[in-house]
């Protein structure tokens, strides 16, 4: 597996180097201070001659929700990405920043590119046996659309099973309930449950997924929308364990406490294992971390079906426009008013100044829809 940053154009010998090719995009990069939303997806190269595109693979997360395909631009260059030695099927991992150039396909700006030998599935023990049956996680690689299960067989071939420490491990060591991940090796159907081939399986102890803050004291949480889930549900109550866990931290890695947190604040949770009956479902977590994601100032300008915003002048910009239709997927958006009581978006008055927590999806059109995480009220007109 290899690793190219995008901020570095050129490295020692043995790495793959990125070169710009020419027409340059239209949308400026943003600058290096700026926050990013930083999602990361797994793609299939789909052309990788003058052009690079991509598919964003089934289950991962696609940054326009009805797009699979893209073009890559460097975040620090503005610069379609070029990957020497790419070919037509590889694998990347992709990490998004946010920003999209409104083109056909859409071009998305990435601070890191990633190719790697084959997909990889995040999942969980549902039986044990032979062959194992595994759950897939949600916002991981699934392999065959619609289908959630699978059959993990070991029967034909020699897998390397290792531990949440890298030390090697026999399969039945692997007990219902962990949380695994499989790298990808093909997959075969039956009438059943399809078959999985592994390369490789890692049995994992402390697996992260970014939630949203519920409350005022910062202990419950909504998982957002395609991340892993640690059971069934979306919403669970963070048990605070005093000394002991989780360690908490803002988005400067300075330590403060569940408390500090504010309701629509974007956590990532390192799940410890383990959960307490209660209600919701109360997990243990080694660390939350507040994640810096991209805030700008906007007015808003219509409200009917939907909300029609403009981004001040010199704020952040999702693109080359400051006019979009502005939504959020129902977990992941809350809508504040100036008394910080959650409202509807539709809620919203024309005229109003709102800060809007950017989540990083788009939809294009005229104008392009983007989504959001929170939008607060500062003043209405």
């Amino acid at each position: 597996m290899s690793t190219i940053a995008i901020v570095a154009l050129a490295g020692c010998a043995n790495e793959e180097v990125l070169e710009p090719i020419e027409p340059a995009p239209k949308v400026e990069a943003p600058t290096p201070d700026i926050p990013s939303v930083d999602l990361s997806f797994q793609a299939i190269v789909t052309e990788a001659n003058d052009t690079l595109l991509i598919d964003a693979l089934n289950g991962e997360y696609h940054p326009s929700p009805s797009i699979s395909t893209y073009q890559l631009i460097s975040e620090t260059t503005g610069e379609n990405v070029v990957m020497e030695e790419l070919e037509v099927g590889d694998y990347l991992e992709v990490t998004y920043n946010g920003r999209f150039e409104q083109s056909n396909p859409p071009g998305i700006f990435v601070s890191d590119v990633t190719s790697i030998d084959a997909p990889i599935i995040d999942g969980w023990v549902k039986e044990r046996g032979t062959p194992l049956v595994i759950g897939v996680s949600e916002g991981s690689f699934h392999p065959e659309e619609g289908a959630t299960s699978y059959n993990l067989d070991f029967s034909e071939a020699e897998v390397d099973v290792t531990d949440w420490q890298g030390r090697n491990i026999t399969a039945d060591k692997i007990y219902v309930g962990n949380q695994i991940r499989v790298h990808y090796g093909g997959s075969s159907k039956s009438e059943d449950m399809t078959t999985i081939k592994a390369t490789r399986l890692e049995d994992l102890r402390e697996p992260t997924f970014e939630a949203r803050v519920t409350t005022e004291y910062g202990t419950l949480i909504e998982v957002l929308d395609n991340q892993f889930r640690p059971d069934a549900g979306t919403w669970y109550g963070i048990i605070d364990q005093d000394e002991d866990s989780p360690d908490v931290f803002d988005e400067n890695d300075q330590e403060i406490t569940l408390a500090d947190l504010e309701i629509a604040d974007v956590v990532e949770v390192t799940f410890l294992g383990g959960f307490q009956d209660s209600e919701p479902l109360g997990l243990f977590a080694k660390a939350v971390r507040k994640l810096d994601k991209p805030q700008f100032e906007a007015t808003v300008m219509e409200v009917n079906d939907d909300v029609l915003i403009n981004i001040a002048e010199d704020e952040y910009l999702p693109s080359d426009t400051s006019t979009y239709e502005l939504t959020g997927k129902e977990q992941n958006l809350v809508v504040l008013n100036e008394a910080q009581e959650e409202i509807h978006l539709l809620d919203l008055q024309e005229g109003a100044t709102i800060e809007v927590t950017y989540e990083g999806t788009f939809n294009l059109g005229t104008p392009s829809q983007i989504f959001a995480h929170k939008v607060q009220v500062v003043e209405n007109e």
